[in-house]
């Protein structure tokens, strides 16, 4: 988190500047010479220790030389006869002379009293622990960088970091209350995409097929009008059997990809066969020519303005549900298309052609009904839309509950680590207000609390990996043996372990109930202003209390942002709290950026490096399974037609929209199932649309750390990366 935290601690070491100009070092030279850097002050430190020598040595049961006189029993010198002094002063004359000159004090005079009061009695009364070498020199360091903290953040008050933080939580209330907003932009993608390309290319369909229904009609061009409807009719088999011979040697077929193309072809030439059979091929052959035309100018137009989202595979089942959500609609879609336009495209032609009654003149001056093309446009373009935005938003769907299910366990653990941190930090700095001889039993309780809530978490979770199942079997051992010795009457209170250190090697933490005080008294010596020394000890505090009390079993996500951020911390310091922000923040967005709804976006020009490649993607696999597909659908539609001849015209109307609507579902899968060929982790595509992501895998089993609370304090590079 820190970086070269060894240097700044070797820096904090030498001399160093308090914000009224005294060193570190004089604060410990004779008083005197500390009271020439105060020649402002109302009293001088060499008055008050003639005064205090005069009237208080004579009083005291040993004299300043006296060999059993404490500052003399460890072979005394003259510092330590002014220690003796120091405490005197510090105990009784200090507080009574502040008080006395509080009045003819300015602010500044007033200050320097109260930091050499604390001085003297860090000095003097010097009965805590020392601290760990690795903690004293973050310490050092802190003190060294929060400076530069300050400046980095500035306003780095209480108020100002709750204003923060509320700023950040208005921030992620707006982010995840975006998805109307998102959806809203989804729709206008692949309205303006679909229904632009797709209503254009229907007209064009629709213009089409009125012209060679009528120029058939007049005897017109036959030889070139049989040609053309030939190769329309192979046309989408022939894409298929090149594509699916060209993915040999290239080796990007795969079973899917395969078994798809085989059975499309096998569909293509089976209605081919029925229709020639049943004697309409011809008209047949007619309607597939105009769909031939419309098929190559919507890839054509697909190809330059690619629709691009966040989806990472294409599972069977998505496909399948798409595929009979897309012939549902179209069955409907045909039956509004019949009722509303049915004079669209070759619908537009009179109705007398068809027993030889109506004059070529006026079969000649027919033109395209533009009213019921364009509303035979628009339908076609709604039905596409939908398909654009359902298909994609059942595999998002699927893949986000495919993730939510394969991490659950690693999910709960990091929700629990997230209330753990925070509500640790908060309960830390309650307990920096509190006396440090009450903490230790708020301390055990919330302890004997968290060990609780921990075996009631994992106990209640339908799976465990390794790591956990053994984590939970610790909890319950030393819970076991508290119990135990409680019962034998060895212990009248629990004394369990933190957590985080039952699963380590470590065997102690940092002592609470006086950390705060050693911190302190650190940040004294080093000549730390009073507002900074505030700031670092609760930041020190907190964080060594959330070290040793987070049951952090890190998850791969965990630990790999963890890793982040060890990285970063070389480059740029970061305070613990800003840290323990960090994780929650970069874990939480990971999750997140993981189980995002769907997000669609337009593309220019193709993605890959190489556009031959995607166009021949485009050709041989879109456009020949596209052609096909269609060729099948209308195939089966018109192998079925004499059957439906002996119907009233009512339930014709609603029968032949649902044979077409499940010849398209059958024609979906193979469609779909066929993009799934290509190179190893190549980015999932579909008709329509490819996915944005590359794939994102986690093993469930991932092997996890322990954090564990360190009874040396924190290292250096523990401070600078929060990973052991």
């Amino acid at each position: 988190m820190f970086t070269n935290s060894g240097n700044a601690a070797n820096k904090g070491t030498s001399p160093s500047l308090k914000p009224n100009g005294i060193s570190t070092a004089d604060a410990y030279e004779e008083p005197s010479t500390l009271a020439t850097h105060r020649s402002d002050c109302s009293i001088s430190i060499a008055d008050i220790d003639k005064h205090l020598s005069s009237r208080h040595s004579p009083r005291s049961t040993h004299s300043p030389r006296d060999p059993n006189s404490p500052g003399l029993q460890d072979g005394g010198t003259g510092f330590q006869k002014k220690l003796w002094h120091i405490h005197r002063f510090s105990e009784k004359w200090l507080p009574r002379l502040t008080r006395q000159l509080k009045q003819g004090m300015d602010n500044e005079g007033q200050a320097f009293a109260a930091d050499l009061l604390k001085a003297a009695d860090s000095v003097v009364h010097d009965h805590l622990p020392q601290l760990p070498k690795p903690l004293r020199k973050d310490i050092h360091f802190l003190a060294s960088v929060m400076t530069q903290a300050a400046q980095a953040h500035p306003g780095d008050d209480p108020e100002s970091q709750q204003q923060r933080r509320i700023a950040l939580m208005d921030c992620m209330g707006d982010l995840f209350s975006t998805t109307p907003g998102r959806w809203l932009a989804n729709i206008g993608v692949v309205g303006i995409r679909e229904g632009m390309v797709v209503a254009l290319t229907t007209l064009m369909r629709d213009a089409l097929a009125f012209e060679i229904g009528k120029a058939k009609a007049l005897g017109n061009e036959q030889a070139l009008l049989g040609g053309v409807a030939i190769a329309a009719i192979v046309l989408g088999p022939a894409l298929n059997l090149i594509g699916g011979l060209k993915s040999i040697p290239e080796g990007t077929g795969n079973a899917r990809s395969c078994i798809s193309r085989v059975a499309m072809g096998l569909g293509s030439l089976g209605v081919i066969l029925a229709c020639h059979q049943t004697g309409v091929l011809e008209p047949f052959a007619s309607t597939v020519t105009s769909l031939a035309a419309y098929n190559f100018a919507r890839d054509a137009c697909n190809f330059f303005f690619p629709l691009r989202d966040n989806t990472r595979s294409l599972p069977m089942p998505s496909v399948l549900a798409g595929g009979a959500t897309y012939g549902l609609f179209q069955w409907l879609g045909s039956l509004a298309m019949g009722h509303a336009t049915p004079r669209a495209g070759a619908g537009a032609l009179p109705g007398a052609i068809f027993n030889g009654t109506l004059p070529l003149e006026q079969l000649a001056a027919s033109s395209l009904d533009i009213a019921h093309s364009v509303g035979h446009a628009g339908l076609n373009a709604l039905l596409e839309i939908q398909d654009g935005l359902v298909l994609p938003a059942i595999v998002k769907h699927m893949e986000n509950s495919t993730y939510r299910a394969a991490n659950a366990s690693h999910l709960a653990d990091e929700e629990a680590h997230r209330h753990a941190i925070r509500e640790l930090g908060a309960f830390a700095a309650l307990l920096l207000g509190v006396e440090g001889k009450d903490r230790q039993a708020l301390i055990d309780e919330k302890n004997a609390e968290l060990y609780a809530s921990e075996v009631k978490r994992l106990e209640g979770q339908p799976e465990l990996d390794l790591n956990q199942r053994d984590y939970l079997t610790q909890l319950k051992d030393t819970l076991a043996r508290q119990a135990m010795l409680q019962g034998l009457g060895l212990l009248e209170m629990p004394e369990l372990p933190p957590i985080s250190v039952l699963l380590s090697d470590r065997s102690s933490t940092p002592d609470f109930t006086v950390l705060d005080q050693q911190i302190e008294r650190e940040l004294t010596r080093l000549g730390v202003s009073r507002d900074a020394r505030a700031r670092i000890v609760n930041e020190l505090y907190v964080y060594e209390f959330q070290r040793a009390y987070v049951p952090l079993l890190r998850t791969p996500v965990e630990e790999s942002v963890l890793q982040r951020l060890k990285e970063e911390a070389r480059t740029e310091p970061m305070l613990p709290s800003d840290m323990m922000d960090s994780l929650l923040y970069q874990v939480n967005e990971e999750r997140r950026a993981a189980t995002v709804g769907l997000s669609i976006s337009i593309g220019f020009g193709p993605r890959m490096p190489d556009p031959l490649q995607r166009l021949s993607r485009q050709l041989f696999i879109t456009n020949a399974m596209r052609q096909s597909a269609f060729l099948f659908a209308v195939g089966v539609l018109y192998a079925t037609s004499g059957v439906l001849e002996n119907l009233d015209d009512d339930t014709r109307a609603i029968v032949e929209p649902l044979i077409l609507g499940v010849a398209i579902s059958l024609a979906y899968v193979p469609l779909l199932m066929a993009h799934l060929e290509g190179a190893p982790g190549r980015l999932p595509s579909r008709p329509n649309g490819e996915g944005g992501l590359p794939p994102l895998t986690q093993p469930r089993e991932a092997p996890r750390q322990i954090h564990a609370g360190s009874s040396d304090g924190i290292s250096g590079d523990e401070l600078k990366s929060f990973v052991d």
